[in-house]
């Protein structure tokens, strides 16, 4: 077993599930230290090592835990894990953390016990995570966090304060339990009665801790505990329009007719009543379109 990364020691990471490597883009400005990258997708990458680089990326499947672990620094002071998303959501029909995508988490949670370390891990997925199976996914996750020796905290956080998008995600912090003491913020007592300086502190902001998130926290019983994290909603207005952050020149593959009509049927009235009204006064305008299920069908 390796030896947990000391608390406070340098912003070092390693991130797994990391994609083109949009949380590495986050961190390092805040001014972490990539120290390896795991992902199994090839154009992944690409995209990634085009950015970054090669010198981080490992392509590997995530229950190939030995050959994972080879890889792992035992200087880390953070991990992150963005695992897939699928199955909790409408488009993986709720088959929870244990469908085919969403259950590589279980990969990464082998990972971690297998070298004890590091002192921090930061997991992100989708709002789904907090309904998928009634809240027993989420429960099941915190509970195999806290068995690991985390202590938690959970909270969302919506894309919109930073970009013209709205993608709000849902965050769980783990902090190990030989760091704890040295985290100093309200936290649940140790027989699960709840501290009331932690109550007091997770409803202070309903924006990234709702009411649900809030029960399933304190309806779940860790052999760890809660603590409650210093964080509040963005208050600052993005400035940026979806027109300004994307190319909209010529050289793109657009749709040809048959697929501009193909969705433009998929719609209901009320939406292509806007789409028409754009047309006749022939506005330029910038927005998105997403497929989903409603009443057996597909709309746009």
């Amino acid at each position: 077993m390796r030896t947990p990364a000391k608390f406070g020691s340098p912003k070092q990471f390693i991130e797994f599930f990391a994609g083109i490597g949009l949380v590495r883009y986050a961190l390092e400005k805040s001014g972490w230290q990539c120290l390896y990258a795991n992902d199994f997708d090839p154009k992944k990458q690409q995209q990634y090592e085009a950015r970054f680089g090669q010198a981080h990326f490992h392509l590997e499947d995530i229950f190939q835990t030995g050959e994972v672990v080879k890889r792992l620094p035992n200087s880390a002071t953070l991990a992150t894990a963005s695992f897939p998303c699928v199955d909790l959501s409408l488009a993986g029909h709720w088959k929870g953390i244990d469908g085919e995508h969403s259950s590589a988490v279980f990969g990464f949670l082998d990972c971690i016990r297998a070298v004890e370390s590091p002192q921090i891990l930061l997991l992100e997925n989708v709002v789904g995570l907090l309904s998928s199976n009634g809240g027993k996914d989420f429960i099941r996750l915190a509970k195999l966090l806290g068995e690991l020796g985390y202590w938690l905290d959970s909270f969302q956080v919506d894309a919109k304060y930073f970009v013209p998008q709205s993608r709000p995600r849902v965050f769980i912090v783990a902090v190990h339990n030989s760091a704890i003491d040295r985290v100093d913020l309200p936290k649940s007592t140790d027989d699960f009665v709840l501290g009331r300086s932690w109550e007091n502190a997770v409803r202070l902001q309903p924006e990234i801790r709702p009411d649900r998130l809030i029960r399933l926290m304190a309806s779940t019983e860790l052999q760890t505990g809660w603590f409650c994290s210093e964080i509040s909603c963005p208050r600052e207005a993005r400035s940026s329009r979806l027109q300004d952050v994307i190319d909209l020149n010529a050289d793109q593959e657009w749709w040809d007719d048959f697929q501009v009509k193909k969705h433009y049927d998929m719609m209901h009235d009320s939406h292509r009543v806007q789409v028409d009204r754009l047309l006749r006064d022939r506005e330029f305008f910038v927005g998105t379109i997403y497929r989903r299920k409603r009443a057996g069908k597909t709309r746009a």
